[in-house]
This record gives structure tokens, C-alpha cells and sequence, in this order.
């Protein structure tokens, strides 16, 4: 098979075509097909978004936290696929509760935990701030 094909003489010079040059182009093709794509679908979204007010789109019936419930209990009474959820004290918004706060909350008191049963406490006399100590 011939990899390489003559497309011109110029100056008496033969100007050779490699196909995998071919190749690079079709591959670029591809790419700038895909992107034209993810173009018209994010301006269609944008044309059909246009004008319209937030409270269109926003959620109004949602699940909201008190902030001296038992977090166990909050996260099986949550919705599925909601990931965020209001924490309210006295009718007013103090915080949100996300999927990763719980995941973080979950690590620390897991770590907390292998220390306590990997390490002796500290005698009551080293407790205390040590930098403050001299």
C-alpha cells in the first residue's frame, strides 16, 4: 500500500501527501463536529432561558433542617438526589447542610475514633496549650 501521494509539482519539486496527515485532519474534524455541537445545544439553552425571572426556576417545596436535630435523623428523611439542604434556627436561615459536609463530619469523628483506640490519652498534666506554656 502507498502511504504517501503525489498532489503537485512545483519549481520541478514533487509535493507529496501523507495519509496519516489525513488521519490528523479527520481527527481534528471530529473534535471541531463535537464542539459545534456543545455550541448550538448551549446557545439553543441560552434562547430558550432569555427574559425568564429566577423564581421560574427556583425550587419552592423543600425539605428544611432545624438546627438542633439529630443529624441522622435529618439525612433519612432527605430527599433523594438533593444534595443541599436549609438549616433553619428560629425561622431563619443559618447554614446550608451539603452531601460533603456530611462526608467530612463522617471522616473526622471515624479518624477521631482509630486515635482513641490506637493511642493512650494524654495525662491530665500535659493537656493544655503548649505554646502558651514555657
Amino acid at each position: 500500500m502507498k502511504w504517501s501521494f503525489k498532489i503537485a509539482r512545483m519549481l520541478g519539486i514533487d509535493v507529496f501527501l501523507h495519509a496519516s496527515f489525513l488521519l490528523v485532519l479527520a481527527f481534528i474534524a471530529v473534535f471541531i463536529w463535537f464542539g459545534a455541537g456543545q455550541e448550538a445545544a448551549a446557545t439553543e439553552m441560552k434562547a430558550t432561558i432569555r427574559g425568564l425571572p429566577v423564581r421560574e426556576a427556583m425550587l419552592t417545596d423543600f425539605r428544611t433542617l432545624s438546627a438542633d436535630e439529630p443529624l441522622e435523623g435529618a439525612l433519612f428523611q432527605a430527599e433523594p438526589g438533593r444534595t443541599l439542604m436549609p438549616v433553619l434556627r428560629d425561622d431563619r436561615l443559618i447554614g446550608l447542610l451539603t452531601a460533603e459536609n456530611v462526608g467530612e463530619l463522617m471522616m473526622i469523628r471515624s479518624a477521631r475514633a482509630l486515635l482513641a483506640s490506637v493511642a493512650p490519652p494524654l495525662p491530665p498534666s500535659h493537656r493544655g496549650d503548649f505554646a502558651t506554656k514555657r
